[in-house]
């Protein structure tokens, strides 16, 4: 068994020795010493030879002086070749000085003199001990190897860059290369410069890393994330790690630390950041709508919101004008937004001002996203964003009843910005305030249906009743009067029946305009009914001024020939008069004294009857 594995083997002895007595003699003081010994003797080349093969000694006593050919020094170098380690000691009782200096050159590890046979047992202890040194030393330099091969293939198979600096001088002393593949910079630079790193640190997180460096180097533990941005233009997040390590002195003597990209970490967090503040501005805007009862409010809300909530640089909403086909701004929030005034970006694709963003998303009604403001060959104008420090913009179309009403434009500073969450987002956004818009358009529509009739856009009953209390609250003590007069177009009816509904729509138009210029201010023109038409006129001084207006202004403006949709129609028409305050001081019951006339009128075959039989008595006698 091998003792340098197991020291309680018993102590495998090769003598190369011609006198066996000599052996036994040398033997003797091994066993005296209570060495546990195993020996072979032999005195010739081939025996010893076999001996180094087969019996594998711990231990090889060697006389100088052989017969034939074969000596000591011969041996020595067959030992030194076939077993290097193992102690070779010379016990001679030939061998001088001299010979034992070279013999000591060429490797014996120690000599001893035959007839001092008292010193052999030391010199063995000795080498015996220096050996099982030797074998220690190497199998420590065995494992630190191992250990120090795991460590870098350990090392190299981190995507963190391990790295180690030297304080006093600064110089760098360790590596991964991790770094090149996180840097994209050569380990070469950083051996030449340890600080080349900090060349890449982005100019706006440098001066934070510098200091942290420095206090680093003073011996604060290193601790800090910060940007880099690489040769090829790209940023990357790091998380870097340094501790500091002292010598036996206390003073600083290296920094050992470790780098991490956490830019997938980062994104990440900045997309649950910019998600968080999507919803955020999504609830603020719902809760907007909700309150909003203008669109004028409701886009100053929505732009306000969007850069306060969702953190865009600038917010805009341009209106598109129908006539012009352009998208004028109404409402704007963040900075830089004076040139947001001057926009006018048009829904003609034929048009310069219609071949960006902004006029694609109007003709297509599709929102429209940009990542990257430089790169994207949609966006007109990249340099002005650029200078404003525009690097993501979301155009988002507003479209009621499937027509493009207008767009916002959001601009972000930070690029990729936009993912399919976040589109997702905004693009609900969107149909949500489109949402509001055409809630506010049919809120108004009811607004002025309450009041105003849908075909003409005349008064109705209910804002004629309105206006006839103001016209007469309106009159003067020296002015009489005010007359209602209630007009029915004859065979109005047929009109519809023969020509048609669209006809008969366009004539009840053509009517209103022409009641309406021949009225004037400050009387009124009402509908209040199918086919029948209401006129408020002030001040009247009597039956005979009444007359004059109705013959010379309105029956002479109406009996002109209308042409609709081709055709010439001869429109005659009745009317009923009622005069406040004889005939009645209610809006209601002037239109039922009016509406009376109006019958007797017809019955009558005259053009027009007023309610009071006087008056009609004194327009007869005029």
């Amino acid at each position: 068994m091998d003792r340098s594995t197991n020291p309680a083997a018993p102590l495998r002895v090769l003598l190369l020795e011609d006198m066996p007595a000599d052996a036994e003699l040398t033997l003797r003081e091994l066993r005296k010493a209570q060495f546990d010994v195993v020996s072979q003797r032999v005195d010739t080349r081939d025996a010893f030879e076999r001996a180094l093969k087969k019996f594998r000694p711990d231990l090889i006593l060697s006389d100088f002086s052989l017969p034939d050919s074969f000596d000591g020094l011969a041996a020595l170098e067959l030992a030194r070749s076939a077993l290097p380690d193992i102690p070779y000691i010379f016990v001679s009782g030939t061998i001088g000085e001299d010979r034992a200096v070279e013999a000591m050159k060429r490797g014996a590890t120690d000599y001893v003199l035959k007839d001092r046979l008292n010193r052999v047992i030391p010199v063995i202890r000795r080498a015996l001990e220096e050996c099982r040194e030797r074998e220690a030393r190497r199998s420590a330099e065995r494992e630190l190897g191992e250990t120090r091969s795991r460590l870098d293939s350990i090392v190299a198979s981190l995507s963190d860059a391990v790295w180690s600096v030297s304080v006093e001088p600064l110089r760098g002393l360790f590596l991964s290369r991790a770094f090149e593949a996180i840097w994209g910079r050569s380990m070469s630079e950083f051996y030449t410069d340890p600080n080349v790193w900090l060349q890449s640190v982005h100019p706006d997180d440098r001066e934070r890393v510098t200091e942290t460096w420095r206090q680093s180097l003073g011996g604060a533990p290193f601790d800090v994330m910060y940007r880099i941005v690489r040769g090829d233009g790209e940023t990357r997040w790091i998380h870097d790690r340094g501790t500091p390590i002292r010598d036996a002195a206390g003073k600083m003597a290296r920094i050992d630390g470790i780098a991490r990209d956490i830019t997938g970490q980062k994104q990440q967090e900045l997309r649950i950041l910019r998600l968080s503040r999507m919803h955020a501005m999504l609830s603020a805007i719902n809760t907007a709508l909700v309150r909003a009862t203008d669109r004028d409010s409701l886009f100053r809300d929505a732009c306000r919101i969007a850069v306060g909530h969702g953190g865009f640089a600038l917010a805009w909403i341009g209106v598109l004008d129908a006539k012009t086909q352009e998208a004028r701004p109404v409402a704007w929030e963040g900075r830089p937004a004076d040139f947001v005034p001057r926009l006018r970006p048009s829904i003609r694709a034929e048009l310069p001002t219609g071949r960006g963003t902004t006029g694609t998303a109007l003709r297509e009604r599709k929102a429209l996203f940009v990542n990257d403001v430089a790169s994207d060959p949609r966006v007109t104008g990249a340099v002005l964003h650029a200078e404003h420090g525009f690097r993501a913009l979301a155009v988002l179309p507003l479209v009621v009843e499937a027509a493009a009403y207008g767009v916002m434009k959001l601009y972000s500073a930070d690029g990729g910005v936009f993912d399919q969450e976040e589109i997702k987002l905004l693009e609900e956004m969107a149909g949500d305030i489109s949402f509001a818009l055409d809630h506010i358009a049919k809120s108004e529509r009811l607004d002025y249906l309450a009041y105003y009739d849908g075909l003409t856009g005349l008064p109705n009953r209910n804002l004629f009743h309105e206006q006839v209390v103001q016209l007469s609250h309106s009159l003067a003590p020296d002015e009489q009067g005010l007359a209602v007069v209630m007009l029915d177009p004859e065979r109005f009816r047929n009109v519809n029946e023969t020509l048609g509904m669209a006809t008969g729509d366009a004539l009840l138009r053509a009517l209103a305009e022409r009641l309406n210029a021949a009225v004037g201010e400050p009387g009124t023109v009402a509908r209040i009914s199918a086919d029948r038409f209401a006129v408020a006129l002030v001040p009247m001084q009597g039956a005979t001024e009444i007359a004059h207006v109705l013959e010379q202004r309105i029956f002479a403006a109406l009996s002109e020939p209308f042409q609709i949709s081709g055709r010439e129609l001869h429109v005659p028409v009745k009317a009923g008069v009622a005069v406040y305050p004889g005939d009645g001081r209610e809006p209601g019951t002037l239109l039922l004294h009016a509406e009376s006339a109006l019958t007797r009128a017809k019955q009558s075959g005259e053009r027009y009857v007023f309610y009071a039989p006087q008056m009609n008595a004194r327009v007869a006698e005029r």
